[in-house]
């Protein structure tokens, strides 16, 4: 991805996953990159009108059903610069898609593993050092 009109919106991803990871360490539950990977799925089969099966009968699973619904809800406020950088046009579902499959991409690429947390952590860091 290297359209610089994307970076707010994979931050903004990127961020309420790392909120996600937090809620889910604070009630000792540890998310693994598959895991996000696989909402973030969830959420691509979403935006294209589908609808996907979303468990939340377990504390993991509310989680990650509460990922896939602040990111569907954060849709909505996300803008994408069109020229007009003071008046963003709302997402539409191909920019949504392509910022999501990025950050699936990223998710594939720092995986190393079943049970990985590399992205997460990497993620965790990343936002972090960001003052964010």
């Amino acid at each position: 991805m290297r359209d610089l009109r994307y970076a707010p919106i994979l931050l903004e991803i990127e961020t309420r996953i790392v909120a996600a990871d937090i809620v889910a360490r604070s009630q000792q539950i540890e998310l693994t990159d598959s895991q996000v990977r696989s909402a973030l799925r969830k959420l691509v089969l979403l935006a294209k009108g589908e609808r996907p099966s979303i468990a939340s009968d377990k504390p993991r699973e509310r989680i990650l059903a509460g990922l896939v619904v602040t990111l569907s809800d954060a849709r909505t406020s996300l803008g994408f610069s069109q020229g007009d950088a003071k008046n963003p046009a709302p997402l539409t579902a191909t920019v949504w898609i392509n910022a999501l499959t990025t950050i699936v991409d990223s998710i594939h690429t720092r995986t190393a593993g079943a049970g990985s947390r590399a992205y997460l952590d990497f993620v965790g860091n990343f936002v972090k050092e960001a003052g964010l």
